[in-house]
């Protein structure tokens, strides 16, 4: 009997030596946290519109912008089949960009400083998909005369670009707002450029918060509003908006893998079996052992740590 309890205990004590020394992987559609916990792993605030919202940014100088510009930002909508507008200033002035029916982005620029012709309009061809965050950026290239469309870093179209430059105006821009349906869903890290940034600029930055004072930046906004109704433009050029309706969303990493650092030193079953660590934390394990992962992680849980 002392035999066979010791080969036991020996076999129990390699296996946790295994678990001990070798790191988990954990995959982040198998992680949840649970009651008071998610307090811990609450980040900075995102902005929703539920459809009726908006942020006015007025018209500034910094936003009527002529030739080569970018504009960038993380959404999540809340499901697709109306024609909304994410930002708009100007469909045949200095551009607009709506999500059609069907979930594809369009762009408008054009030379009547309006919402009037003559104007062109060019399509990401690959569409959103709802309730989920993705990075849009759209690129006005006119010292090459090229329109691009961008979601999560990857080219999605391009076409050649009709006017050599933008018409400015007396519209005042918006976020949320424009010349169909206001915005419906989440929104975050809002960036206009007046260069026509690159596809590596793009990915360089994407998951990254900005400083303000970047090369080409005219507005930042990166949304996080703790009350009130100014949504603060982090630039130089500190043009803040005016919110209307939307609401500052505390954002919690339910997925955050990185916090590990909190429970690395629990002892978990390689399983899919629900492990409880000493913080309260309920964490599924794939059952695969490996380096601690991030795959399908949001944006939030990639540009930012606890």
């Amino acid at each position: 009997m002392y035999g066979i309890l010791e080969n036991r205990w020996n076999v129990h004590a390699a296996i946790i030596a295994w678990l001990i020394l070798v790191p988990l992987t954990i995959y982040s559609e198998e992680l949840y946290v649970v009651g008071d916990s998610l307090s811990k792993y609450e980040i900075n605030n995102t902005l929703h519109f539920d459809g009726f919202d908006d942020v006015d940014l007025g018209n500034p100088a910094q936003l009527q912008i002529t030739g080569d510009m970018t504009i960038e930002m993380w959404i999540e909508p809340s499901g697709i089949g109306y024609r909304r507008n994410p930002y708009s200033k100007a469909v045949g002035g200095e551009g607009t960009i709506y999500i059609e029916e069907s979930g594809t982005l369009s762009y408008y620029y054009g030379t009547d400083g309006g919402n009037h012709g003559p104007y062109q309009g060019v399509s990401s061809v690959v569409p959103l998909e709802p309730d989920i965050w993705q990075h849009i950026a759209i690129v006005r290239d006119l010292t090459n005369m090229e329109l691009r469309w961008y979601i999560n870093g990857q080219l999605t179209n391009s076409e050649v670009a009709t006017y050599s430059a933008a018409t400015s105006g007396t519209n005042h821009a918006f976020i949320g707002k424009g010349y169909v349906f206001k915005y419906d869903g989440e929104m975050d890290e809002f960036r206009i450029w007046n260069l026509a940034r690159t596809q590596a600029e793009i990915q360089e930055s994407m998951y990254t918060e900005l400083i303000g004072i970047e090369d080409g930046l005219v507005a930042y906004y990166p949304m996080d509003v703790e009350s009130g109704t100014m949504l603060t433009d982090l630039t130089p050029y500190t043009n803040h908006g005016t919110i209307s309706g939307a609401e500052a969303v505390k954002d919690i990493d339910q997925q955050f893998v990185s916090f590990y650092l909190e429970v690395q030193n629990a002892l978990f079953q390689r399983s899919r079996v629900p492990c409880f660590t000493p913080k309260g934390v309920m964490i599924y394990l794939y059952e695969k052992v490996g380096t601690v992962s991030m795959l399908n992680s949001t944006h939030k849980q990639q540009k930012r740590s606890l």
